[in-house]
């Protein structure tokens, strides 16, 4: 009895201090993540590409994707990898500011069992914004309209649009200024607008004497296709000023005074927007 006693007590001590347990190395990796482009602008979609280092995988694997931690990707690999073990899937930036990428393959139970890869990159707005000195002023005023052509690349919600707008008379409290998204018949010229899609407006109150940034909400879902922003007044006195410069794209913006004529007359240049 005294024996098996001792030896149980042996065994214990050995049993106590043990070997640490090494972590086993994942059996997958994903070597590369990539997304096409080195700039990323809103409502564009671009080329993401993996490539996965193994050429087959057990029953059950997956490569997941996540965007700022929100998946937005799955494929299963079961069986045979993709030809040349690339992946590759078209990603619409719905979202303007920083994204954070990882991927890597998991199996049947969620658990990670490749290495994870990482990409970050920065979607911009879509507009007109990147000029220098501050640019031109165009009065709008009570007859006097503006209007910018923008175009979508992909269906997408846009949520609001920037303009940067300053004082150049003083204006009565309570009244507005007016934004209007109309689609673009054919033809460069506004033409006939019609109703709008979307209308929003601030008080003119709230533009300075310097040129700012300042948002008017949308909040529709907008198809493929080119639009125009059209920037009014209500009826009343005093303007405000819608910046413009030397812009990439001919026939994009247009004024016109109704107090003269109902046809649109070209700005050289295009007007400050931004969408998102």
């Amino acid at each position: 009895m005294e024996k098996a006693g001792l030896l149980l007590i042996m065994a214990v001590a050995l049993m106590v201090p043990g070997c640490p347990q090494q972590e086993e190395p994942h059996k997958y990796s994903v070597d590369s993540l990539a997304i096409e482009g080195t700039e990323h602008s809103f409502s564009g979609s671009y080329a993401i590409l993996l490539e996965l280092s193994e050429g087959s995988f057990k029953e059950g694997n997956k490569l997941l994707v996540f965007d700022n931690n929100e998946k937005i990707f799955e494929r299963n690999l079961t069986g045979e990898a993709p030809r040349g073990n690339q992946i590759y899937f078209e990603w619409l930036a719905r979202e303007v500011g920083n994204h954070s990428f990882a991927t890597a393959v998991y199996n049947s139970s969620n658990d990670q069992v490749s290495g994870e890869k990482k990409m970050a990159i920065v979607v911009q707005p879509l507009g007109f914004y990147d000029f220098e000195n501050g640019g031109m002023h165009h009065p709008v005023e009570e007859g006097v309209w503006c209007a910018q052509k923008f175009s979508l690349e992909n269906p997408i919600q846009v949520k609001e649009a920037g303009l940067q707008l300053r004082s150049l008379v003083s204006t009565q409290k309570g009244t507005l200024v007016i934004l209007e998204v109309h689609g673009a018949a054919e033809g460069a010229m506004p033409g006939g607008l019609g109703e709008p899609l979307a209308t929003s407006s601030m008080p003119a109150t709230g533009v300075g004497q310097n040129p700012e940034w300042h948002s008017f909400e949308i909040g529709k879902e907008m198809g493929a296709g080119s639009y125009w922003l059209v920037l009014k007044r209500d009826h009343s006195l005093g303007n405000v000023a819608w910046t413009y410069a030397d812009g990439e794209n001919a026939n994009d913006a247009y004024c016109r005074d109704l107090a003269v004529s109902e046809e649109w007359f070209p700005v050289e240049g295009s007007f400050a927007f931004k969408l998102q």
